[in-house]
């Protein structure tokens, strides 16, 4: 069967395998486990886009809860430290605002670190399962610094592969495609001016949530993803990267 006309069935098994969901995580394909390091180092590039939607506490009278909104883009660089451990670094700018209390600004500098290791590996091919954890960092400012906080973000996910044989690349439409999904915990904690110039902190409303994606790999070097994340509301973002 040609694979353009696998695809449909791919994406149905992706569909059937992974759980539905009711995120900034830079995604660079990590091939191997701890079980299984065969694999030689290898750079990513890449560039992404985010859009950020959280539930906040201030630190105020009454403790208000109110949405923190940010559109987010950077630019990623990682490398394959291990075979199954991938660093990356990524700056970029943000816009933002605390809904009712600050508004949109202007694009400042952002900048953050994220790091993902394969724990476990299993293949029967054309699948292959993967048990993944990432830890994630990223500053956020606004234009004029009336607005800036940062999010802590660890999670564990169970990855699930669809690929094709060396000898089918050639022929492919694409050589893999990733399904992912699992629980995700993050920490906020920031401040905004308000009119009379004074600083409000402000912290995540809510801890824990969940988080998933899929990531496509056009070739071997060049692959396209999105991923949503679940908290109090859902952040969503995709990427363009590029492997060597």
């Amino acid at each position: 069967m040609k694979m353009r006309r696998a695809i449909p069935v791919l994406l149905l098994q992706a569909l059937l395998a992974v759980p539905v969901l009711a995120a900034d995580v830079s995604s660079f394909r990590v091939g191997e486990s701890l079980l299984k390091t065969e694999r030689p180092e290898r750079w990513s590039i890449g560039v992404q886009g985010l859009y950020i939607d959280r539930d906040v506490e201030l630190d105020s009278a009454n403790s208000p809860v109110v949405a923190l909104k940010a559109k987010h883009g950077a630019l990623s660089v990682g490398y394959d430290f291990l075979p199954w451990l991938t660093a990356s670094l990524s700056a970029g700018a943000t816009d933002g605002k605390v809904e009712s209390r600050t508004d949109f600004d202007e694009y400042n500098f952002s900048w953050g670190a994220n790091i993902q290791a394969n724990v476990w590996s299993v293949e029967v091919a054309p699948v292959r399962f993967t048990l993944k954890g990432l830890g994630d960092y990223t500053y956020y400012r606004m234009g004029s610094g009336n607005l800036d906080w940062y999010e802590l973000m660890g999670a564990g996910t169970i990855n699930v592969e669809f690929f094709v044989s060396e000898e089918e690349m050639e022929m492919a439409d694409i050589v893999s495609m990733v399904c992912y999904v699992g629980p995700a915990i993050s920490t906020i904690s920031g401040s905004y001016e308000n009119g009379a110039g004074n600083n409000i902190d402000f912290s995540e409303d809510q801890s824990f949530g969940a988080l998933a994606g899929v990531d496509i790999y056009l070739t071997k070097s060049i692959s396209i993803g999105g991923n949503v994340q679940y908290f109090s509301a859902p952040s969503w973002g995709g990427r363009f990267s590029w492997h060597f």
